[in-house]
């Protein structure tokens, strides 16, 4: 009903508000004084001291403005990521996404947190049933997306190991009372069907300089792309005559998604110089069918049962935020307070008999495992930054976050004969948790002189339930005395930490260890609790302004050492259990490079690649030295060129880009299947006016259908993904007010 009161509320915002639009039109491109093009600035504020220019900020960052992500038609992280240096995105399904950066993984499917998600400045990684997904924030509204490479353990905290990604939402405008209405639809092909999008926003100036309202409402419904053929699969067919169930009928649409969502945000500028934001923000995911595919039935097809009543297999996920945030700027500091409720449930309903094919000599069992997890976060921040005007720049912060809720893994053998007879039986039992994470961080930056810069930082963590430590990082900034404006030019050496936190290991099923000695019968592993995993990083980097401001570079090379990595290992019949232990070091190390450039007046050209090695360096009982972590590709790259011009007398553009993702694996063994190792590409292109705007994009233009993951169980009978199919489509939108 939430949803519906708020939809209700911005469309009536939406109807009154067209009779007292204008026709201000949208802003122009940045120029020289002589008229010329020059790249727009980008600001960010990853260093939680305000807005920084980018190309001035001693970290390697990536930062897509909003109205590159609309124009791009981004919805989601797996629309952007892939295109980014070092990075590489997963999704399993609602709920079920990994973000991979400089190789830093262990199972992109169970490892934990790994790589912080942001939404402003409220952490919701590591909230889906593996401790390893995030909420996917249907893009909507954004002022813009940043990706962090390297560890954060000292500003981000515990989860940052390998990077951040933050999606940072837009706030209330004072002065100009706006919004706009966009409708969307297309196609995906093969087995896909019909996809549209509605989105509307409205922006309200309820006092003078004082308050302001901005709500957000949004719908996305996108078609699955895989066919269940269950009902003339021949192993289906055969276990139903020896066990009972029901195969699942012929459908195509597998995993079709439904998004709603809703954000609303109150500014209140108490005085001139307290402000006060108060948002809420909900988002439900309902998928019909998982969009894996059994490779055995080729490509975008699988066999699944359905469940006895009929039902398919499903996922679903329901955010919802509500945060409040003080901010007291003075003259030379800053005092800033934020509180957030997030709540976060995560399920998913599926067939799982093919995972039992060794113990059933080949038959599947219509057997069945429902998961769900049930958050409820809660997170405190205060920090304190101050500016010397002169050589000094500091910041203090503490941090607390609590967690509780439950997880539920329960099974159901949808069978007229039981084929284990109870031996595999789950509980239906909640399993509670409840833990705290405190911190106190600081960071600090001085001018040794003109040209060099110092900074250092540190965070100490108590995590009463699990673990306590601390990370580090220092770093030194050169910059060129000679170049004409702050940020043209800097030259920088970091080192810094990450660190995820260890948790205790209940005991092991008596079927695992059979004479009790805390062994494990079937892999001689030991049973013991997992102790948290760190790492430390070096990076050097480069970055300048060029050509009068015509041309960035950014590059930076880095080597990270990870110890104690925390893995989950798949043990076999009769134990059927997923045991998490400690495995060994690894280490990464690569470079990264990105540039921008404006050709002329009309073309800009955006490129970014990076090699990554990413392996273990010390025998392990999962894999030999030398082994590459999974999910990491050593090589991707990216390369976009976008032609603005004139139609008639409306801004108009076209972009072309494409993403290069190199081959990796989903197993330390490098065994079968090799993922990856793919090209997509994409088209983008509209016309704007400052009423109006259309857009129309073409996504895989080469119908590309690689691999992206697959579940590490029994090759060939993983659960793979694969790239969506070509997919068109057109959007619409009408803009109403001051812009």
């Amino acid at each position: 009903m939430r949803y519906v009161r708020s939809l209700v509320f911005v469309f009536s915002a939406f109807l009154v508000s067209l009779s007292v639009a204008d026709d201000t039109g949208p802003a122009d491109t940045p120029e020289q004084q002589d008229g010329s093009r020059v790249l727009e600035e980008v600001i960010v504020t990853a260093q939680k001291r305000g807005e920084e220019n980018l190309l001035g900020v001693a970290m390697s960052i990536t930062a897509i403005q909003g109205k590159d992500l609309e124009q791009r038609h981004v919805i989601g992280m797996d629309d952007y990521l892939r295109y980014q240096p070092g990075t590489n995105y997963i999704d399993r399904g609602t709920g079920r996404n990994s973000v991979i950066i400089r190789g830093i993984s262990s199972d992109p499917g169970r490892g934990g947190e790994i790589t912080g998600v942001y939404i402003d400045d409220i952490p919701v990684q590591g909230l889906d049933i593996y401790d390893t997904g995030s909420p996917d924030l249907g893009l909507v509204d954004i002022e813009r997306v940043e990706v962090l490479r390297g560890p954060q353990g000292t500003l981000y905290g515990a989860g940052s190991m390998s990077g951040t990604v933050r999606t940072l939402t837009r706030i209330p405008a004072f002065d100009v009372f706006n919004g706009y209405l966009s409708v969307g639809g297309g196609s995906t092909g093969g087995y896909g069907g019909t996809n549209n999008g509605l989105t509307a926003m409205v922006n309200v100036p309820l006092a003078a300089n004082r308050l302001a309202l901005r709500a957000v409402a949004y719908r996305f419904d996108r078609s699955g792309y895989v066919r269940n053929v269950a009902d003339m699969d021949p192993a289906k067919l055969g276990a139903v005559d020896e066990f009972g169930g029901l195969p699942g009928q012929q459908l195509d649409d597998r995993g079709a998604r439904v998004t709603r969502g809703f954000r609303v945000s109150a500014l209140w500028r108490a005085t001139d110089r307290l402000q006060v934001r108060f948002s809420a923000l909900g988002q439900e995911n309902d998928q019909q069918g998982i969009p894996t595919i059994d490779p055995l039935h080729g490509a975008y097809q699988q066999s699944r049962f359905a469940r006895l009543d009929g039902r398919d297999e499903s996922m679903s996920d329901e955010l919802d935020i509500h945060a409040v945030t003080a901010e007291y700027d003075a003259d030379n500091w800053n005092l800033l307070a934020s509180a957030a409720w997030t709540d976060y449930r995560a399920d998913i309903d599926w067939d799982v008999g093919i995972f039992f094919l060794d113990v059933l000599e080949g038959l599947e069992t219509p057997m069945w495992i429902h998961q769900a997890k049930d958050s409820e976060n809660r997170t405190q921040e205060v920090r304190w930054t101050w500016d010397s005007g002169s050589r000094w720049r500091v910041l203090l912060g503490v941090f607390n976050e609590t967690r509780k809720g439950y997880w539920i893994d329960s099974n159901h053998t949808e069978a007229a004969v039981d084929p284990f007879e109870g031996y595999f039986e789950l509980p239906e039992d909640p399993h509670p948790f409840d833990e705290t994470r405190k911190s106190l961080f600081g960071d600090a930056g001085f001018d040794l002189n003109e040209s060099f810069q110092l900074t250092a930082g540190f965070r100490r963590y108590d995590m009463a339930e699990r673990d306590s430590g601390g990370t580090l990082k220092a770093g030194v900034t050169w910059r060129p005395q000679s170049q004409e404006k702050e940020g043209d030019t800097i030259v920088y050496a970091l080192w810094g930490e990450g660190f995820r936190p260890g948790f205790a290991v209940g005991d092991p099923p008596e079927r695992c260890d059979v004479d009790g000695d805390g062994i494990i019968d079937v892999s001689g592993l030991q049973w013991n609790n997992v102790i948290s995993d760190d790492l430390s990083s070096i990076e050097v980097g480069y970055k300048a302004s060029l050509a009068q401001g015509r041309v960035t570079i950014e590059t930076a090379v880095f080597d990270i050492d990870w110890t104690g990595l925390q893995v989950d290992v798949v043990l076999g019949p009769p134990c059927g259990y997923t045991l998490p232990f400690n495995a060994g070091a690894a280490r990464s190390k690569g470079v990264e490079f990105a540039l921008s450039a404006v050709l002329g007046d009309q073309v800009q050209l955006d490129v970014g690649a990076s090699w990554v090695n990413a392996e273990l360096n010390s025998d392990s009982s999962l894999g030999p030295a030398g082994s590459r972590l999974p999910g990491s590709p050593r090589f991707n790259a990216s390369m976009a060129l976008k032609y603005d011009f004139g139609l008639k007398d409306h801004e108009a553009w076209v972009r072309g880009a494409v993403a290069y993702v190199g081959d990796y694996y989903n197993n330390l063994a490098e065994g079968q299947p090799r993922l990856g190792d793919y090209a997509e590409w994409n088209i983008n292109a509209g016309i704007d006016e400052a009423r109006w705007s259309l857009e129309i994009y073409l996504n895989n233009l080469t119908d590309s259908d690689a691999l992206t993951w697959a579940n590490p169980i029994f090759f060939p009978y993983d659960r793979e993904s694969r790239l969506r199919p070509r997919t068109w489509g057109a959007r619409y939108t009408r803009r109403f007010g001051e812009y």
